[in-house]
């Protein structure tokens, strides 16, 4: 019954392992292996767990064993170490060939190690070389994909610019020049004419920006003015008549005047064209209307100034 309470109350084994070699308490003691195998085994906590259960058994009506006293305690724990001193024999004898065999196997192996050695040394030797031919092979390469990457770089730079010579002459060809001609008066070019035209010289420009050679950009800029000039006479041309033909009521002349103001967006000159209504349109107007003579003769005075502005606008 001891035994059973002994058990009962004894922590759980560690591990697998240590039961294995660690022998059972003889039958009939006070004690149980299990006590001692906790990996936080600590003397005070065993004493204490077994004077509790020597107090409950004895408070069970246990007494009918051996006596739970602190000498009994002693002698079992005699006894179990003499156990433990007998399994510790008993597993050095089972490996003692092992361990005189491992310093037998040892004999030598100096020797061995320094055959190795060489043949070590050597691999060793060649797999640097080998690193040092990858890198210089790799150094190689990326010199070779530099220099491709600056051939490409060179090659897009010269498709541009060929790009922007044969836009020029076909602009040029479009608007009736010639390369390299006088400026002379432009010539009447019809509305889609002149989206077709404003689109080249917008896709010019944005080719001349990212153009680096700055001699070849310097030679071109007359030609790229000269053609410029001739879209924003006709541009003007056809913006007056407009403004002027929606004055008379005319219906097509809205359509005409928004496609002068979609090609003046295209060039990004919106600000030429409000200078030209501004000069061309609302100038004149307002200077037939705001005059001495006309604020003396009219009955309103300066009211009919203002009325008059307003029809203007």
């Amino acid at each position: 019954m001891d035994n059973h309470t002994e058990e009962h109350n004894a922590p759980p084994p560690a591990t697998k392992a240590v039961p294995q070699v660690v022998p059972p308490c003889p039958h009939g003691l006070t004690i149980a292996r299990e006590d001692f195998l906790s990996p936080s085994f600590s003397a005070d906590a065993f004493l204490a767990r077994w004077s509790a259960a020597s107090t409950a058994a004895a408070a069970g009506g246990g007494g009918g064993g051996r006596p739970r006293t602190l000498e009994t305690l002693r002698d079992d724990l005699g006894i179990y170490l003499k156990v433990l001193r007998s399994a510790m024999i008993e597993l050095i004898n089972d490996d003692y060939a092992d361990f005189v065999n491992l310093s037998t196997n040892l004999v030598g192996l100096d020797k061995g190690i320094a055959q190795l050695e060489e043949p070590l040394k050597k691999y060793r030797g060649e797999v640097l070389e080998v690193q040092s031919a990858l890198d210089e092979t790799l150094a190689a390469l990326h010199e070779k994909l530099q220099r491709r990457e600056g051939l490409y770089a060179k090659k897009i730079a010269l498709q541009n610019l060929e790009h922007i010579t044969h836009t020029l002459d076909k602009v040029e060809r479009l608007l009736g020049l010639s390369s390299g001609s006088e400026r002379r008066e432009p010539v009447e070019m019809s509305g889609d004419l002149v989206e077709r035209v404003a689109t080249e010289i917008n896709h010019l420009n944005f080719c001349v920006s990212k153009c680096r050679a700055s001699s070849f950009v310097e030679e071109m800029r007359p030609r790229l003015k000269s053609i410029g000039d001739h879209l924003h006479a006709s541009l003007e041309s056809q913006l007056l008549e407009a403004v002027a033909a929606s004055g008379g009521g005319v219906k097509s002349s809205s359509e005409v005047l928004k496609r002068c103001l979609r090609v003046y967006a295209t060039v990004d000159r919106v600000a030429d064209a409000e200078n030209l209504v501004r000069v061309r349109v609302v100038r004149p107007a307002l200077e037939d209307v705001v005059t001495e003579k006309a604020l003396l003769d009219d009955p309103l005075g300066l009211a009919g100034i203002f009325q008059g502005i307003l029809k203007v606008t």
